[in-house]
């Protein structure tokens, strides 16, 4: 049965585009900072970095529409999400997801945060936490549930929903419950 966010059932395939958030944020930020252009001008700047096309994509991933959207801020709200990941912008930011429409409105990468968090805060780690990733209907598989668990880990971390050993904290608490 599939997890309850907001009143709602989480459902469907979460698997994101596998990157680190941290990273992506340091070369997009770079990349504004020297040019200015949008995703497609970032696309060839990691190409010109040597990025594969296929990694240039997943490097793109957390920017776009349908993720956080994060082409759309200023340098300086960009510098705020990378260097103060715990500040008064960075939570204004996520909690414009905050009680969303779970499936069609809420970021995969948030959806990553809470599907990581909830069954860590239950104590499933390791294989059995990737296998409870598939048993939910959340990847297709156990190798699948690496990129979900990997950008969970990450992006909670780096937002302060996860502590460092990837357990809810209480500002997961506050923010998904």
């Amino acid at each position: 049965m599939p997890l309850s966010l907001w009143g709602q059932q989480l459902v469907g395939n979460k698997v994101p585009a596998d990157h680190n958030f941290f990273n992506v944020m340091q070369h997009y930020l770079t990349f504004r900072q020297k040019s200015g252009g949008d995703l497609r001008d970032f696309e060839a700047f990691l190409m010109a970095l040597g990025f594969a096309p296929g990694g240039v994509n997943t490097w793109c991933y957390p920017l776009g529409v349908n993720q956080f959207n994060i082409a759309l801020l200023n340098i300086s709200e960009i510098e705020l999400l990378k260097d103060d990941p715990l500040g008064r912008f960075s939570r204004i930011f996520l909690y414009q997801w905050y009680r969303c429409h779970v499936n069609s409105s809420l970021p995969r990468c948030l959806a990553d945060v809470f599907i990581v968090g909830y069954l860590r805060g239950r104590g499933f780690v390791g294989p059995a936490l990737r296998a409870e990733i598939v048993a939910l209907g959340y990847a297709g598989g156990v190798g699948a549930a690496g990129p979900l668990i990997h950008v969970g880990n990450g992006i909670g971390t780096h937002f302060g929903f996860l502590d460092a050993s990837g357990l809810p904290t209480a500002f997961f608490n506050s923010f998904f419950y």
